[in-house]
């Protein structure tokens, strides 16, 4: 493909040479330059991608995209925001895949895989071939990919879409990290429902305040990223979306009124049933996922649906038929003894999962759970707080401690628990001791790394899973 080709709708402050060059590849990593590479220099970031062109061109690179001219005789289209070229230009060059997809964006702290889950389910319910990115990866039909962000480059996610358009697929559900929408990941995709599912304290170690947070998020909410807004009505910030939008939005809450509400709300041990209003139609619904925070994400996925047309009998069938989602509230059984795995990884996450599982304990709720080094460290000790509070005994372990030292970490988490705990520094040991300590009728729930496969410990990543400890030790494997 010609470079000229993949100008289309961008704005171009200057072109240098001759745009009729030949582009096989595109790239930002001078590393993954190659014969026909097209870089881009990308500003913004803890390195300044001008600085690699040099190497970029030696390897290869035809031509470059950036935002100041440069000593290299090869021909230069000079934007504004290289970061947005590329996700414009990375669309033209796999054939914009977007255009012919329907595509739902799911964005918010909390319940963003869930949420995508739930779509994928409903729309295969409905006949739909339904394509999943996120933070557990990429789904192509049944073909999984890994993945190593919530939301991919530019690059990758065009390719992803292309590669499910090819096998398909005709809608896809996709999470939109704060990250992405930040360095403008989904510039140029419009989606054609694009959900908010909450916001609470997290990457503050990246945005600095929970307002700067709050305002990357709601910015996403505009006519050119989004053709349909679904925002939860009971989060204080997605009230503030609902007031500041020029989207056409829709609404689902279970306090405030919305066009999408449920009633008649009933948790047992297999999951959930509730009685949902979607646009003024009742929805008998059965879910096999668990807690209030749930119901919310249930909430959210019959409404893209039924915004995108999807019959209610469909959506009441993907609903129900939707086991679980990896590492997220997995119930495993042994005996009398209950033990759960999940992603909660923030204060209000943690929250939300210990009081779904107070609510099905019988006898004592005991935590495991630890967090992540080179993150907001200011979360600590509230997360410790709040598991002290809810819990009735504490097992503080090593989450992903990266450069930090994990017992440091521990310690930061300590100033804010009260009541009984432990502190146990290897994982794999912690969920063992709190296992052991388990009688008939306690519920041992291990929080902060869900699905994830590893650990990452120095900048290495090992070969890890909260579900198999779990399994070993219950013996279930």
């Amino acid at each position: 493909m010609e470079l000229a080709a993949l100008l289309a709708g961008l704005e171009i402050q200057e072109i240098v040479g001759e745009i009729r060059v030949r582009i096989e590849r595109l790239c930002f990593d001078s590393r993954e330059a190659g014969r026909g590479a097209l870089f881009f220099c990308l500003t913004g970031g803890k390195r300044d991608g001008h600085d690699y062109a040099f190497e970029a061109v030696a390897k290869g690179a035809v031509a470059l995209v950036c935002e100041r001219k440069l000593p290299l005789a090869v021909p230069q289209v000079l934007v504004a925001d290289s970061r947005a070229a590329m996700s414009l230009m990375a669309a033209h060059f796999y054939g914009d895949p977007a255009k012919l997809l329907k595509t739902v964006t799911v964005t918010g702290t909390n319940g963003k895989t869930t949420t995508t889950y739930l779509l994928k389910s409903i729309f295969e319910a409905d006949g739909q071939k339904c394509g999943l990115i996120g933070t557990m990866g990429a789904r192509i039909g049944e073909r999984a990919e890994a993945a190593s962000l919530t939301t991919p480059d530019p690059i990758e996610f065009s390719r992803l879409l292309a590669d499910m358009v090819k096998a398909g697929v005709r809608v896809v559900a996709a999470e939109a990290s704060a990250h992405a929408i930040y360095y403008r990941k989904l510039a140029g995709l419009c989606a054609d429902v694009g959900i908010f599912t909450n916001l609470t304290q997290d990457h503050l170690d990246f945005f600095g305040d929970l307002n700067t947070y709050a305002n990357v998020k709601a910015g996403y909410f505009t006519p050119k990223n989004v053709r349909t807004a679904l925002i939860n009505a009971d989060d204080e910030v997605g009230r503030q979306i609902i007031r500041g939008t020029r989207c056409d939005t829709l609404t689902y809450a279970l306090d405030h009124t919305a066009e999408i509400y449920a009633d008649r709300v009933r948790h047992a041990r297999e999951g959930f049933s509730a009685l949902v209003n979607l646009f003024d139609r009742p929805l008998e619904v059965r879910c096999r996922l668990h807690g209030q925070f749930n119901v919310y994400n249930m909430l959210a996925a019959a409404g893209a649906a039924a915004a995108l047309g999807v019959p209610d009998k469909s959506i009441a069938a993907g609903i129900a038929a939707l086991r679980e989602v990896e590492g997220r509230f997995n119930v495993f059984h042994r005996g009398e003894l209950t033990v759960i795995v999940d992603f909660a990884h923030t204060p209000d996450g943690l929250r939300n999962v210990l009081k779904a599982a107070r609510a099905m304990t019988k006898g004592r709720l005991i935590c495991v759970f630890g967090c992540g080094g080179n993150r907001d460290r200011a979360k600590r000790p509230i997360m410790g707080r709040i598991a002290g509070e809810l819990a009735d005994f504490c097992v503080v372990t090593s989450d992903n401690p990266r450069f930090e030292d994990p017992f440091a970490i521990m310690q930061e988490i300590e100033r804010g628990l009260t009541g009984r705990y432990i502190l146990i520094e290897n994982r794999t040991r912690a969920i063992a001791y709190a296992v052991e300590s388990g009688e008939p009728g306690d519920t041992v729930i291990v929080c902060g790394k869900g699905g994830e496969q590893y650990q990452e410990v120095a900048g290495c990543r090992h070969p890890y899973s909260d579900r198999e400890v779990v399994r070993r030790v219950l013996h279930l494997t």
